[in-house]
């Protein structure tokens, strides 16, 4: 079902479980490497954009903290902000809760990832059993059986 979604989707950039953040990189590196690796930003520039995108979600305190350091709310918004780094279109997130652990302030981060970039476009793929925790979004929700 999932793999059948995403074959339909184009430019996009997906975050899920299985892409996590570079351990031995502190969270602001996490978010700058992509801007350093795809479009050869310099490190000092990307590190600035990243802690700038850091402190739009008043998170500019963990910059310079490591994975072990930090929430799972945190780690969740730091993929997020590396996604929203790229250039794709889209940004899709496969089963947020085995990121998160639980749902329960997914609306909070959802609000917070929409005042990130709001022209990417947010589509999130979960289980119907999970629709609650939803309810009222403004991102795109996939319902998974």
């Amino acid at each position: 079902m999932i793999e059948n979604f995403l074959q339909k989707e184009e430019e996009f950039i997906l975050i899920s479980a299985d892409t996590p953040l570079i351990s031995n990189l502190d969270m602001c590196e996490n978010i700058a490497l992509i801007k350093e690796v795809h479009e050869n930003m310099s490190i000092y520039e990307a590190n600035i954009l990243a802690v700038d995108m850091l402190r739009r979600v008043d998170l500019e305190e963990i910059s310079h903290k490591y994975i072990n350091s930090c929430s799972d709310e945190e780690i969740f918004l730091v993929i997020f902000l590396r996604a929203v780094m790229s250039q794709e279109k889209n940004v899709i997130l496969k089963l947020p809760s085995r990121i998160l652990g639980n749902l329960f302030h997914v609306k909070k981060l959802i609000e917070k990832m929409i005042s990130i970039d709001n022209s990417k476009k947010i589509i999130i793929l979960d289980l119907v059993s999970n629709e609650n925790y939803y309810e009222g979004s403004k991102c795109s929700i996939e319902k998974l059986s």
